[in-house]
């Protein structure tokens, strides 16, 4: 148990790394946080990697596509990349709840973002889990 843990810890590590070193060239990545499957340890083979980023400025589809593919290069998998300022507030709550940080070059800003992600999931939970509970008996009557 502790092996397949050990290993764990340090594939994570490895992937963190990796990422990091190839974002860190990169100076309108304000931030970037690890999330999904590879930040919660549940990183299978056919798994992608999910990373959310703050941008400054704004990236265009170009250059999105160009750090994905920095990030494939680096990781040797398929990689996610989410622009979280564009991401909707669910997403956002998830990613700073259960995210590990990557890369911070302005911590102010990182805990602007954070501390609006929260407000908002929290201000609008009420009307995601109406929609949830309609999609789920909708899908129950299909």
């Amino acid at each position: 148990m502790f092996k397949c843990l050990h290993q764990s810890i340090r594939r994570m590590n490895d992937i963190t790394v990796r990422i990091k070193e190839s974002l860190s060239k990169k100076p309108n990545i304000v931030y970037a946080i690890l999330f999904g499957s590879a930040a919660e340890d549940r990183l299978r083979e056919d798994s992608d990697i999910d990373v959310a980023i703050r941008f400054f400025p704004e990236p265009d589809v170009m250059e999105l596509g160009e750090i994905s593919s920095l990030i494939e290069s680096v990781v040797g998998r398929a990689v996610h990349v989410v622009n979280i300022v564009r991401a909707p507030p669910p997403l956002r709550y998830e990613i700073f709840k259960n995210g590990v940080l990557i890369l911070v070059r302005d911590e102010g800003l990182l805990a602007e973002d954070k501390a609006r992600a929260i407000m908002e999931y929290l201000d609008f939970r009420p009307h995601y889990e109406n929609m949830a509970k309609g999609l789920m008996r909708a899908l129950g009557n299909a």
